[in-house]
């Protein structure tokens, strides 16, 4: 689990409207986590993996369940987050329950009109 440690969520709204769920936030990363000395120190980036982490940690506090990913349909990293100069992010999800009980996830990551990172994934309830 990264929240509370690698970043910090500020107020979550959410947002209902024909079965589909928007779930938005601010993120404040912690520039002084010990993932940027090797990822990398002179240059800091959050991971990828971080960022799909993040996407599935909101969806797992708003929906109270512990999520396992099965599929990543489109995962998209555009540009790179330095925790030095975007201290904050802003993080928005879409997430649908589908026939098959599975949850249709649509993420993105992103400030002003840069846009770091973009999912589209499919997780099942562990």
């Amino acid at each position: 689990m990264l929240l509370s440690d690698f970043y910090q969520l500020d107020p979550v709204s959410t947002q209902s409207l024909n079965g589909r769920t928007t779930i938005e936030a601010k993120i404040m990363l912690n520039p002084a986590h010990a993932i940027f000395k090797g990822h990398f120190p002179d240059m800091p980036i959050v991971p990828g993996v971080c960022m799909v982490q993040m996407v599935k940690e909101v969806v797992e506090r708003h929906l109270n369940k512990k999520l396992l990913l099965t599929s990543g349909g489109s995962i998209k990293f555009l540009a790179t987050i330095n925790p030095e100069i975007q201290q904050q992010v802003r993080i928005e999800v879409q997430l649908k329950q589908s026939d098959r009980g599975t949850f249709e996830i649509e993420g993105k990551l992103y400030e002003n009109e840069t846009v770091f990172f973009k999912m589209k994934a499919e997780f099942f309830e562990s």
